[in-house]
């Protein structure tokens, strides 16, 4: 999808010189696209999670930037953020308590992506989840060091 978005963005820009009609039509066609299956927002989800599980392995921290901006790209087009939101956040949890991401950077990089896309609200849940293992880690550490 993002291929295809890149081609016709090209295409767009150097065909009809930027039209904010075009890109508007483009847009709106992109939305249309994407929206009609219900399962859109589940398969971003899951593209994400398999990214933070395996794709991150041996990237720069620009590939990995861009790779995340790249789900943006995608995510502003859905209209059922409500139902990315449910995924992402059985997903990240699942990758907190077991220890399956390959960066804690590159997870808190998305959430303040979403952040700025959705506010603040849609992400205090996915970053109280962050303070929760933070504090965890404390206890633990308290725990063991004193008994």
């Amino acid at each position: 999808m993002l291929q295809l978005k890149s081609k016709y963005d090209v295409f767009v820009q150097q065909s009809f010189k930027e039209s904010k009609d075009f890109q508007q039509a483009l847009k709106t066609a992109f939305e249309s696209f994407l929206n009609r299956d219900t399962r859109t927002a589940q398969y971003l989800s899951l593209f994400v999670d398999d990214l933070f599980r395996k794709g991150l392995k041996a990237k720069s921290e620009q590939d990995v930037d861009t790779a995340l901006e790249q789900v943006v790209t995608i995510f502003r087009f859905l209209q059922d953020k409500d139902i990315f939101e449910n995924f992402y956040k059985q997903h990240l949890a699942k990758r907190l308590l077991m220890g399956r991401s390959l960066s804690d950077e590159a997870e808190r990089a998305m959430i303040s992506k979403l952040k700025s896309e959705c506010g603040h609200l849609y992400t205090s849940k996915l970053e109280g989840m962050f303070s929760d293992m933070k504090l965890s880690e404390e206890v633990m550490k308290a725990y063991r060091t004193n008994g």
